[in-house]
């Protein structure tokens, strides 16, 4: 059965926790003895026979069902005890950076958000894996290319060690556009309605402004969520970011139609203008559920609409990919926050490391992440499991969205994210247009 009182707990939030894997199949390993190193690994550490393993563990929560699964798991198959050492999400970039130039051999494996393990790995800080990894081949194409360093960035320049990967990927998020069915069919629409394009959208929101007030919500006051909105938005579009020579690159159709969207949202009314504040952005699920007809969100809100309670017996919300403009073509289904975990060019038990992340990645475990965790999986084979098509609403939609999912990765990402919100959050309160927007962005990304 699905754990609703998790899910409860990840509701609305963009919750970042894991457990690591590691460990490794095959030959040609190490762990011979104390002090071998026949395992191909690229930094030659002694390696000794594990009888624990040491796994970082994002938002101290290593009690979690879902990750202390991973870690019986893991102990189950190998024997060797997983430990978590807990680090606290704020104090992460830092904290392991630190015990990365002290070469601490523990942890073994970290537990990080994709553009933090890029920050610390074009300082060769990570093991190449792939030579002790068995299941990729069911990872999305998203998450292979992801975890395959050196990335195409500046900052891998002088990357000291051969293509390969450097990271395995945990779980995923994912995005789109939920459709309140009561409020459709109060407005005459399909209760299954699910608009594929930006108009499509806009004349459904005509339709449905003549029974409520709030025809769109999106809770884009959260920092998290709101970059995440452009992102997806701008991967909808078929918009980009920095051109092919890693350029700043904003002033790109799909880009500016992606923002002169948003931004219609709320000058046309169609969204009221609460959801960039802080006090009604927050609360933007708890509008959608009492009178709003759709809502741009991420998939954190799904199992909330579930009808498995006596305070919602029938089924109220669809959920499907975002709209995109009219022509756009066959782009992604949104962009990908990915989590990861890393083995530590410094530990002395890289293979139960590797085995742990083979572990994790499997179809059963990823499977865990979806029923009890609610995040997305990195392979689309879960959805073709009968518990989870039993389970899970939306499965064909979900399986799409890991399927055709992309992500951006580029420059001096933290600063920019920062500079997209802050720009956005500017062109809301003084009605700037997308162009002036993406201008405006453009000039500040330049500078950085």
């Amino acid at each position: 059965m699905v754990d609703s009182h998790r899910r409860n707990l990840l509701r609305g939030t963009a919750l970042i926790s894991s457990g690591l894997i590691a460990g490794c199949m095959g030959s040609g390993q190490n762990g011979d003895g104390e002090g071998s190193n026949s395992g191909g690994w690229v930094q030659d550490t002694p390696q000794e026979e594990a009888d624990k393993l040491v796994i970082s563990n994002l938002n101290q929560i290593s009690g979690d069902p879902e990750i202390q699964g991973h870690y019986d798991a893991f102990e189950e198959e190998t024997g060797i005890t997983p430990e978590a050492f807990e680090i606290a999400e704020a104090d992460t970039l830092s904290r392991v950076r630190t015990l990365l130039q002290s070469q601490e051999d523990t942890p073994d494996v970290f537990d990080l958000i994709d553009s933090w393990a890029y920050s610390l790995g074009t300082q060769g800080y990570f093991e190449k894996v792939d030579q002790h990894i068995t299941t990729t081949d069911a990872w999305s194409d998203m998450a292979i290319e992801a975890c395959t360093w050196p990335l195409d960035l500046p900052s891998f320049s002088e990357f000291p060690y051969e293509e390969g990967l450097y990271a395995t990927p945990h779980y995923t998020k994912g995005w789109g556009l939920y459709a309140n069915k009561n409020v459709l069919e109060e407005a005459g629409l399909a209760r299954d309605f699910r608009p594929e394009t930006f108009q499509e959208l806009f004349d459904a929101l005509d339709q449905v402004q003549e029974v409520t007030e709030n025809a769109i919500v999106f809770p884009f006051s959260v920092g998290s969520e709101g970059r995440e909105t452009v992102h997806n938005l701008v991967q909808r579009a078929g918009g980009h970011l920095y051109d092919d020579d890693n350029n700043p690159d904003f002033m790109n159709d799909g880009f500016v139609n992606a923002l002169d969207f948003l931004l219609t949202l709320v000058e046309e009314g169609y969204a009221p203008q609460g959801v960039t504040s802080l006090s009604e952005g927050n609360v933007a699920p708890q509008v959608f559920e009492e009178d709003a007809a759709f809502m741009l969100a991420g998939l954190t809100h799904m199992f909330a609409y579930e009808p498995d309670s006596d305070d919602q017996p029938e089924d109220l919300v669809t959920f499907n990919l975002a709209p995109t403009p009219e022509g756009a073509g066959d782009t992604p289904s949104g962009d990908a926050f990915l989590v990861t975990h890393n083995v530590s060019a410094f530990s002395k038990h890289k293979k139960a490391a590797t085995q742990f992340q083979n572990i994790v990645t499997s179809r059963e475990r990823q499977k865990a992440e979806l029923l009890i965790a609610g995040n997305l999986p990195i392979r689309s084979d879960v959805f073709e499991m009968d518990e989870v098509q039993e389970e899970v609403p939306y499965p064909d939609v979900l399986a799409e969205f890991i399927d055709k999912q992309g992500k951006f990765i580029y420059p001096n990402q933290s600063e920019i994210q920062q500079v997209m919100y802050s720009a956005m959050t500017e062109a809301f309160a003084d009605g700037l247009s997308a162009e002036e927007t993406a201008q405006n962005i453009q000039s500040q990304a330049e500078d950085i």
